[in-house]
């Protein structure tokens, strides 16, 4: 199963939809629309995650000022990275039908899957995860989405940083 090395991901208004552009180690090049309402699946899963404990780890569950914090210490840390390059025929397009999400001890996966059998899993460490997340964030604001799916303390003006690249 191909494993994206490099993600950029932008708005389009005409479709209504986020576009992923994901690129795999052998230079092989996925552009990924999702909708909205998958989205919203996707971000409340993965931000309940990062509310929670980690397997193996004692329930303890970060307030809110903490999750302020530590996404705004994710955010610092963001370095931008060139986009993805699209060059065909090395490309594989569609709308996501399905997202398999899975989690480690501070790993995350999503596996996108599109209706021609193709698919593609995203890996994220804790620190990548939030900065995505972040990016996401930007995204819904760009677009207009309602933002109601995102936690408070993701709403805090150091939680998002500009929507962008993640390596």
């Amino acid at each position: 199963m191909p494993v994206a090395s490099k993600l950029s991901q932008t708005y389009d208004r005409g479709e209504d939809r986020l576009l992923l552009i994901c690129e795999e180690d052998q230079g092989h090049v996925f552009r990924l629309w999702l909708t909205q309402r998958m989205l919203n699946d996707v971000v409340l899963a993965l931000t309940g995650w990062l509310e929670g404990p980690a397997p193996g780890q004692l329930a303890t569950v970060p307030d809110p000022v903490t999750q302020v914090w530590q996404q705004a210490a994710a955010v610092v840390q963001y370095v931008p990275a060139s986009p993805v390059r699209v060059v065909a025929p090395a490309t594989t397009e569609g709308l996501v039908q399905n997202i398999e999400l899975s989690r480690g001890a501070g790993s995350y996966g999503l596996t996108l899957s599109l209706a021609s059998g193709a698919n593609v899993t995203l890996p994220f460490n804790s620190l990548e995860l939030r900065q995505w997340l972040s990016m996401l964030h930007g995204l819904y604001q760009t677009s207009g989405w309602p933002l109601t799916v995102w936690p408070d303390w993701f709403n805090h003006p150091i939680a998002t940083v500009a929507p962008g690249v993640v390596n």
